[in-house]
């Protein structure tokens, strides 16, 4: 009878430390069944904190994060795999695979052009005609102004591949009128981006002529015409006439530059240059006609610029 009690006792013992090994057993593996250093194990991954290592598909790899950054150096091999460290580095120090070029067309003469195969945006650059100088007056002392320069307008557009865009480059304004516009349409006629040409310079009367307006202004015949201080264009423009007779003041220099004014009839009267051109886009230089005698320069024609 004794023997039976402390069999049955016994028994009672090890249910209890079964029952307590199995709650520590639980409560210190988060995942049952798998090794105290294996944090996470299913099907498809297994974290192994000892190790250092992730498995997935049965494959074990270097650690993946540590304390927030990616610390694996090794390569891709497939599209499946998780881009490393190494691997994106490589990448954005190279320029994700090679660097983009840029292809640059120049319009210098009123046309078509279809956009390319496979380009939906780009970039237009567009520069007006540039304004005629002024005139001088034989019956007058004074010189004419110099012309402005053709403005310009840059946007970006969005085109479809192989369509057809109609361009128009403004034409240098002659002694006394404006340059022509700039612009870019679709083949219906929609107006894309427009630049306007530069102004004529004033024709001298009873003082030196005005200079034209535009992206920059021409130079004034005459220092004392009202309002101008110098015969001198704006922006880089043309140099004043020579102390002459008959001279004729300096045209801008660059694409959609101005022309100079008309030059004096007498000596010490001195025509105004024309206003600058724009010098960014190519490294071609177009000058603009000088003033002779009583007539003004002609402007520089403009230009238009596509990028893509």
């Amino acid at each position: 009878m004794k023997n039976q009690k402390y069999k049955i006792l016994f028994t009672v013992l090890i249910v209890i430390f079964a029952v307590i090994g199995l709650q520590v057993t639980f409560a210190t593996v988060p995942n049952p069944g798998h090794l105290l250093s294996e944090l996470e194990c299913n099907s498809l991954f297994c974290i192994n904190s000892t190790a250092g290592t992730v498995t997935i598909g049965g494959t074990a790899s270097n650690p993946l994060v540590v304390n927030g950054r990616i610390t694996s150096t090794g390569t891709p091999t497939a599209n499946t795999d998780v881009a490393t460290k190494g691997y994106v580095d490589a990448a954005v120090g190279g320029g994700g695979g090679g660097e983009e070029t840029e292809t640059v067309v120049e319009i210098t003469s009123s046309g078509q052009w279809t956009v390319p195969a496979g380009v939906n945006f780009i970039e237009v650059i567009l520069v007006g005609g540039g304004g005629g100088g002024g005139n001088g007056v034989v019956s007058s002392i004074h010189a004419g102004g110099g012309g402005g320069s053709g403005y310009i307008e840059s946007t970006h557009l969005t085109v479809t591949p192989n369509e057809t865009l109609n361009v128009v480059v403004g034409s240098g304004g002659s002694a006394g009128s404006w340059g022509g516009a700039s612009y870019l349409t679709k083949a219906d006629g929609k107006l894309l981006v427009w630049a306007n040409g530069g102004g004529a310079g004033g024709n001298a009367m009873d003082y030196g002529g005005g200079g034209g307006s535009g992206r920059c202004s021409g130079g004034c015949g005459e220092t004392y015409h009202p309002g101008c201080s110098s015969c001198t264009g704006q922006c880089g423009g043309g140099m004043c006439g020579l102390t002459a007779a008959y001279s004729g003041g300096y045209g801008g220099t660059g694409y959609g530059a101005g022309g100079g004014g008309g030059g004096a009839t007498e000596y010490g009267h001195r025509a105004g240059g024309g206003a600058g051109g724009y010098y960014g886009a190519t490294s071609v230089s177009v000058s603009a006609a000088n003033g002779s005698g009583q007539t003004g320069g002609a402007g520089a024609p403009g230009i238009v610029i596509i990028s893509y």
